[in-house]
C-alpha cells in the first residue's frame, strides 16, 4: 500500500504527456511554452492530455530553463521596439522612460528599436510593416496623447506592455507610478517639514487620466487628520485669475502638484516661493536641487514594463491581454528649493 501511495505521488513527465498525446517529447516541451512552431490543435491536443494527467511543472526548473532560453537568443533576432507617439523621447517628457526601458532591455540581451510615430505621419500600417521586417518581438509604447488609439496596430504575435495610464485602447500590461502612494508621502513629509495648510492643485483631464488617484489619497489624508482646505482642480489649466483668487483666500503655505504651470503663475504674479509659498512637485527629479517633491522614479517604472514584455515573450504570448497586469512602482520624496523646512 505505502508503494503505491508513493507512485500517485511521482511527477508526470513531459515524456508520459508525449505518450498520452501521440507526440514527441519535445513538442510537448513547444507545445505547453505555447510556441507558434507548434499548431493550435497540437497545441491544444498536448495541453488537454496535461491537463488529464495533472501535469505540475517543476518551477525551479521552469525559472532555469527560461533564463537559458534567454542567454541563447541572439540579439539580432530578439528586438524590443518603442513606439514613441510625442516624436523623440530626448526632446520631451518621456527621455527618462526611454532610458529607463532601454538600459533594461539591453541588460537582458535584448536589442532595441525607437519607432517615432510623427515621422511615419502616425500610419498604423507603417508600423506594422517595420515590426514585420525587424523582427520585433516586443512592444514598449511609451505615454500617450489625451485620447490616443492604438487599435490598428496588429499586436497578435507581438509580446507588449505600456508605461502609465495614458493608453486606453486597447488596455495592455502596465507599469505605472503609485499615485496614492506618492500623494500620501507627500502630503505626510510636508507635515513632518512644518507644513500646516497644504494645497492640491491639478486640472480635470489630469484626475480622469490617472483615475482620480492623486485627489483621492488627498481627501482621505485630510480625513484622517481633520483638514479641510479644498483642492484646486481646474478645468482649464490655462486660467490663470481663479488660482490666484484660489491662493488668496485659501492661503495655503505649499503647494502640491504635477504641473509647473501653477508654480510658474506664482512667479508671474509676484507670489515668491518659497517666502510665502512653498511648492512641491510631483514630478521632481533626483539632482535637480532647485525643486522639491516626488520622484516618480520613471526609469524604474520602464525597466518594470521591459520585465512585463520579457516575461511574455519567455512564454510565447503575444496579442492583447484578456486580464491585463498592472505593475506600481512607489515614488521617493527629494529635497528642493522649494519646500524648505519651515522654522519653528
Amino acid at each position: 500500500m505505502q508503494k503505491s501511495q508513493n507512485s500517485k505521488l511521482q511527477p508526470v513527465t513531459m515524456k508520459e504527456i508525449g505518450i498520452e498525446a501521440g507526440v514527441s517529447q519535445s513538442t510537448v516541451s513547444r507545445a505547453l511554452r505555447n510556441d507558434s512552431r507548434i499548431t493550435e490543435p497540437v497545441r491544444e491536443r498536448v495541453q488537454a492530455a496535461a491537463k488529464k494527467l495533472n501535469y505540475r511543472p517543476n518551477p525551479l526548473v521552469s525559472a532555469f530553463t527560461s533564463q537559458v532560453r534567454g542567454y541563447r537568443r541572439s540579439p539580432t533576432h530578439a528586438t524590443i521596439g518603442f513606439l514613441s507617439p510625442f516624436g523623440n523621447p530626448s526632446a520631451n517628457h518621456i527621455d527618462d522612460y526611454y532610458k529607463g526601458a532601454a538600459d533594461r532591455a539591453r541588460e537582458l540581451g535584448f536589442e532595441t528599436d525607437l519607432i517615432i510615430l510623427p515621422e511615419l505621419e502616425h500610419s498604423w500600417s507603417a508600423v506594422n510593416r517595420i515590426i514585420r521586417a525587424r523582427s520585433i518581438q516586443g512592444l514598449l509604447v511609451l505615454p500617450v496623447p489625451q485620447g490616443y488609439s492604438i487599435e490598428e496596430l496588429d499586436l497578435s504575435r507581438v509580446a507588449s506592455a505600456t508605461v502609465d495610464p495614458s493608453l486606453q485602447k486597447p488596455d495592455l500590461h502596465r507599469a505605472t507610478p503609485d499615485y496614492f502612494h506618492s500623494m500620501e508621502l507627500a502630503l505626510n513629509t510636508l507635515t513632518e517639514m512644518g507644513y500646516k495648510r497644504i494645497s492640491f492643485c491639478s486640472w480635470d483631464e489630469e484626475q480622469e487620466r490617472i483615475g482620480s488617484r492623486w485627489l483621492g489619497s488627498y481627501f482621505r489624508w485630510q480625513q484622517k487628520h481633520k483638514i479641510h482646505l479644498p483642492p484646486y482642480i481646474s478645468s482649464d489649466d490655462w486660467d490663470e485669475e481663479p488660482f490666484v483668487e484660489y491662493i488668496n483666500r485659501e492661503k495655503p503655505d505649499v503647494i502640491v502638484s504635477n504641473s509647473r504651470f501653477y508654480y510658474k503663475i506664482l512667479l508671474k504674479h509676484q507670489i515668491p516661493v518659497p517666502d510665502r509659498i512653498a511648492f512641491a512637485s510631483l514630478c521632481a527629479m533626483q539632482g535637480n536641487s532647485a525643486m522639491g517633491g516626488i520622484d516618480q522614479c520613471g526609469r524604474l517604472i520602464a525597466s518594470a514594463a521591459i520585465d512585463l514584455i520579457v516575461s511574455q515573450m519567455y512564454r510565447n504570448e503575444g496579442g492583447i491581454p484578456e486580464h491585463p497586469k498592472s505593475v506600481s512602482i512607489r515614488g521617493q520624496w527629494v529635497d528642493g528649493e522649494t519646500t524648505p523646512r519651515k522654522k519653528p
